[in-house]
Parts: structure tokens; C-alpha cells; sequence
């Protein structure tokens, strides 16, 4: 019996699906100013600490749940209608087998997947399918996801054949273009805008300088906001997917100038439905989005750079002291700005800012704040918040043995992953020059840091608890990376495939997301959810469905169920 597409049962979504409950919820939001009444959505938490002559803060930033209502049960909130653009490549290779267990070949796996997200998107979500090969073509136009769009769209899917070659620019263009269109929803932009890339193969044709394609990417961006007249901070999200075969840093750079997102490396051994189904997930469980985050240093307090990872495209600022000002004035001395594209719910972000303190500060700075942050945001209303928080000189530590344990194990933490990510990036640059041999001994460097500032934090720790917690998270770092020197020290593993798994755990650590199932090493999947986590349960359940319809073997999904329930039981627990 062979699957036609369609499926009278789904995974659950409990979200407001109707425009006019959405709008309903919007309004109620706000009052006759527009401006917000609910409580703020974001909570910010600092950590201060003085470890090895180095005094830092850690800021983390959390959404914060619904709250509940007299039942215990989570009080709804209005999703905003998502926008998708799915990409995909039909060059020739696409024509070529994909996996171990299946025949099938790499374009009709990704057809299976577009009938899974066709199948498990909202009807008032918004759906386009653009294909490049030689040249773009708008396969299905975007709109809205309606039963008859949906029957429209899956008929569509059969039709789509390999041609030409890899264009990945032209599919780009035609793909930002479905965004240009009237929007009747809302008088200013009030979509979840998102364009998902998969491609097989390295661009050949277009645009293939990574610069000159982000600038114009830049500019179309910038004409759509014009025309269509949505609001100074409207962005397009892009999630870049690629599988093994070719050095993806196009594709890689791409996904990383335009979300928040993680790299994804699929892996033939694992469900490659189920992966690219992941960042869309994501998406719909986001809180908060357009976060634009400033920090600044107060009262001649600056910046250590050389102590501080650069990322969600960190800008810095050295300010110039107000001769006007008054002499108590708090004064910004120097300022870094950072912008993350969104957040989902049970995620966290963390920004970590190393000080350098003026001379005499004990003097200088005693009864005064030393930082700000100020975070302003979206929210699931599609209301526009701020909100800040101020960091006094007396919260500092002023030496090692003065430091708060609990703030010691959540910056012990941070730390490790940020040295983690530096050794990956080494790595991968060491790859690309062919230098395995140098590659390997930057992982092994990093595994013995990370177990030897492991134990130095120990030594803070009076907490059997928070040991082990720091522990397990060290251990898991420690599993990942050397799962990386193993396929690095493995010339059976191509080159550029080895660049592409590095790359893909290094932006899920820097970005704190998850990314492709393949990228872990067994039981050390760094980042997940539960809402995530159930809905990949049940789309699992319904691609078996498809796989057994059309006679494939279900090892993978197997696989990647009991990956599913390794994730519950953490998460769980």
C-alpha cells in the first residue's frame, strides 16, 4: 500500500492556530496606547566571579513560562503564524542514494520530509517551496497551509525532478522574493519569517564568494522592508542543513549571518526527516525573538576582550567621558552590543563579560554600579519590551575565596563550553589546511584543560550536587570532543565532512541550541526539551508510518527513538 501523503492523525499542538484568536489575544495585550500590560516575558540573572586573577559576569538570559492557571495547567499563548520557505537543491546529485538501510534516493527522502512538514504545519501558517539546480523555481507559492493548500502542495511534491547544477544563490533570491508579497494579517510585520536551506553539494553557479553574497542577501532584505513597509527590526531567519560530500563553509557562513541557529551536518545513519525537522520545531516553540542586547561598562569600567568569546555578532564601543557631566554622574566608559535572532522556551542564552576595573577601584568605585544591560525584545504578543538590570561594584567578588559557589558553578560551566568552542574552531581551522595531525592535538590540549579546570573549580565546590552537575557537563564536553579527535585521526572520513561535523558542534555550543542527532557522541546530546523532545516523538511515530507505507526499513527511526527517550529521561529527571 503506498503512502499518498496525507494522514488523519498528527502530533498535538497546543497552540492558538486562529487569526482571529491570535488577534483577539494581541489586542487584549495591549491597551488603548499599545503599549504592553502583561509582565515582562524575559528574565536577566547575572553571576559575578573572580577566578584566576580574571573578574567577569555572566549574564543569562531565560524566557519565562506562562503562567499557570487554577487547574496547574500552562495558560496558552498566541504563536505567531510562522513563514516558511523550504530551499532545496535538485542538482544531478541529488538523484544519488542516500543511507544505508534504503534505496531511496537523497530527493525523495527530502520529499518525505516535506510531506511530514506539510503534514504537521498549522493552517495559519504560511508555506513556499523553492528548488535550484541551474536556475529557481517557486514549486509552491507561499500561503497559507489551508486543507486544500496543503492537498495543492503535496501534489506539487511529486512533480519535482533532478536538473542542472548547484545554484544555491539563485534559490536564495527566489526564496527571500515569497516574503514580498501584501500582508493583510497585521498592519506591521507579525510573521515568524524563516527560509530552511538544504543542499547536497557545493554552490557552482551564481553567487559563490560568501561576502558578496551575504551583502546581497543584505540588500534584499532591506528592499523587502521598504515595499512592504514592515518595521526597522524585521529580519528573515535562515536555517542551513547540508549533508557530507563537499565543504559546506558557504552554506555554513550563510545559516550563522542570519539566525541564531546551529550548523546541521546530516548523517546518513540517522533520519534525515526527523533532523530537518528540528530547527522548525524550534521555531515553533519560540518566546521571545529580536533580541537586541546592550551592555556597558559604567564609571571607567572597560572590557577585557581577550576574555571574552565574540558571538551573536558582538559590536564594541569605547565611549568618551562627558566633560559636561556631573562628577557623580554614572558615566558609560565603554559599550558591546549583540543581537540574538530568538530564543525558545526552555532555552537560556549567555553573554559573559570579563572587567577591567580602573586603577584604584576600591576607591573609585565604592557605592557605584559597574554594568548595565538593557535587553529589548519581542514577545508572542508582538509586543516590543525592554528591560535591564544593573550590576553595583560591592556584588564583585574581591578575591577567589570570596565567591559565591553557587555563581562559581554556573560560570565554571560557561567557561568550559567557551573553551570547548575555541578548540573547535582551531580544529576546523587546522582541517581546512589539511593539518590533522595539529587538529588532534587542539582537541587533546582542550580535554585536559577542561579536566584540569575542572579540577580547580572543585575546590569551590562544598555542594556534592552542584560537583556532579559541573561534572556530568564536563564529561559530556569531554565525550564530544573526543568523538571529534577520533573522526578527525580517521582518514576514511573526508576531510571537508570532518570541517562540517566540527563546525556543527562547535555553533550548537556557541549558540547553546541543538543541532543534527549525528553531530553527539552517544548519550551526550548537549542541548534539548521537552516540548521538542514530545514532538519528536510523534513525528517519529508517523514517519514509521510513511517508511513501513513505502517498504523502508525503520532501523534509523529506532535509532533516533531511543535517542527520544535518552532526552525524556534527562530531561525528566
Amino acid at each position: 500500500m503506498a503512502w499518498n501523503g496525507t494522514t488523519s492523525s498528527g502530533p498535538s499542538r497546543n497552540t492558538l492556530r486562529d487569526a482571529g484568536s491570535v488577534a483577539a489575544a494581541i489586542a487584549e495585550a495591549q491597551n488603548s496606547d499599545g503599549k504592553p500590560e502583561r509582565e515582562q516575558t524575559l528574565n536577566i540573572q547575572y553571576f559575578c566571579t573572580k577566578l584566576r586573577d580574571k573578574v567577569k559576569v555572566l549574564f543569562q538570559l531565560e524566557p519565562l513560562e506562562p503562567p499557570k492557571n487554577i487547574y496547574g495547567k500552562r495558560e496558552a499563548v498566541p504563536q505567531i503564524p510562522m513563514r516558511i520557505v523550504f530551499v532545496l537543491d535538485v542538482s544531478h546529485s541529488m538523484a544519488e542514494p542516500y543511507g544505508s538501510d534504503t534505496k531511496l534516493s537523497k530527493l525523495e527522502r527530502i520529499k518525505l520530509f516535506t510531506k511530514l512538514l506539510i503534514n504537521t504545519i498549522g493552517h495559519e501558517d504560511n508555506l513556499s517551496i523553492v528548488t535550484f539546480g541551474t536556475t529557481a523555481e517557486v514549486v509552491v507559492p507561499l500561503k497559507k497551509m489551508s486543507s486544500d493548500n496543503k492537498q495543492h502542495a503535496l501534489r506539487q511534491i511529486e512533480g519535482i525532478s533532478v536538473r542542472g547544477v548547484t545554484n544555491l544563490s539563485a534559490g536564495i533570491f527566489a526564496a527571500i522574493d515569497q516574503f514580498n508579497i501584501n500582508v493583510t494579517f497585521a498592519k506591521n510585520r507579525s510573521f515568524n519569517d524563516n527560509i530552511i536551506i538544504f543542499t547536497d553539494g557545493m554552490a557552482n553557479e551564481g553567487i559563490t564568494e560568501t561576502d558578496e553574497l551575504i551583502r546581497e542577501i543584505q540588500k534584499k532584505i532591506k528592499v523587502i522592508k521598504e515595499e512592504c513597509h514592515y518595521e526597522s527590526d524585521y529580519v528573515i531567519k535562515f536555517s542551513a542543513l547540508g549533508t557530507g560530500g563537499f565543504m559546506p563553509e558557504l552554506l555554513y557562513n550563510i545559516g550563522q549571518s542570519f539566525s541564531s541557529d546551529a550548523f546541521f551536518f546530516l548523517n546518513e545513519d540517522a533520519s534525515i526527516e526527523l533532523d530537518l525537522m528540528l530547527p522548525i520545531l524550534l521555531k515553533q516553540n519560540c518566546a521571545v525573538d529580536s533580541l537586541k542586547v546592550t551592555v556597558s561598562g559604567l564609571n571607567g569600567v572597560l572590557f577585557d576582550y581577550a576574555g571574552m568569546p565574540c558571538e551573536y555578532g558582538m559590536v564594541s564601543e569605547v565611549c568618551e567621558k562627558d566633560p559636561a557631566a556631573e562628577k557623580d554622574a554614572t558615566v558609560v566608559s565603554s559599550r558591546l552590543s549583540y543581537f540574538v535572532y530568538d530564543i525558545a522556551y526552555e532555552s537560556t542564552r549567555h553573554i559573559s563579560c570579563c572587567l577591567k576595573l580602573p586603577h584604584k577601584h576600591k576607591k573609585l568605585l565604592k557605592g557605584k554600579q559597574v554594568l548595565r544591560i538593557e535587553v529589548t525584545y519581542r514577545d508572542a504578543f508582538l509586543c516590543t519590551r525592554t528591560t535591564e538590570k544593573c550590576v553595583a561594584y560591592a556584588e564583585l567578588p574581591t578575591k577567589e575565596n570570596r565567591n559565591d559557589e553557587s555563581s562559581v558553578l554556573v560560570a565554571a560551566r560557561h567557561e568550559c563550553r567557551f573553551n570547548a568552542c575555541e578548540a573547535l574552531e582551531r580544529a576546523a581551522q587546522l582541517v581546512a589546511k589539511l593539518d590533522r595531525t595539529a587538529a588532534k592535538d587542539a582537541l587533546q590540549t582542550a580535554i585536559f584543560n577542561l579536566r584540569g579546570f575542572f579540577e580547580f573549580v572543585s575546590d569551590f565546590c562544598s555542594s556534592e550536587e552542584g560537583h556532579i552537575e559541573l561534572s556530568d557537563w564536563v564529561d559530556l564536553l569531554v565525550a564530544n570532543l573526543e568523538k571529534c579527535d577520533r573522526f578527525v585521526g580517521d582518514f576514511a572520513v573526508r576531510w571537508d565532512d570532518v570541517w562540517g561535523r566540527i563546525k556543527a558542534l562547535q555553533s550548537s555550543l556557541s549558540r547553546e541550541v541543538p543541532s543534527s542527532t549525528g553531530t553527539y557522541a552517544e548519550g551526550a546530546i548537549a542541548y534539548s526539551s521537552t516540548k521538542v523532545t514530545d514532538k519528536l516523538q510523534s513525528l517519529s511515530d508517523l514517519l514509521r508510518e510513511m517508511y513501513v507505507a513505502l517498504g523502508m526499513c525503520v532501523s534509523t527511526l529506532d535509532q533516533y527513538q531511543r535517542v527520544v527517550e535518552e532526552l525524556e529521561t534527562r530531561l525528566y529527571d
